[in-house]
């Protein structure tokens, strides 16, 4: 959380344990930051976005390897809608 942050906006960055050194500078514009790491998610990522609606820009953020493995794949397929 950031109250002094200049926008309304909220960000979520989509990222491995490399981002970490990223995350303050990205923060300070945002009034809300969340990060998720698709290694240790339950949830899709679609998912987290339909439960967060004031998330205006997502950043992905990791190494080719992280980013190309099944466990992230899997992290960003759309739920299907009924």
């Amino acid at each position: 959380e950031n109250p002094s942050a200049s926008s309304e906006d909220d960000l979520l960055i989509v990222a491995d344990s490399y981002s970490n050194c990223m995350e303050r500078f990205l923060a300070v514009h945002y009034r809300t930051t969340y990060v998720l790491d698709p290694r240790h998610m339950e949830e899709s990522i679609d998912a987290f976005l339909t439960d967060h609606p004031d998330v205006k820009d997502v950043l992905v953020l990791m190494t080719s390897g992280d980013l190309a493995a099944e466990v992230t794949r899997k992290a960003f397929v759309v739920d299907e809608v009924s």
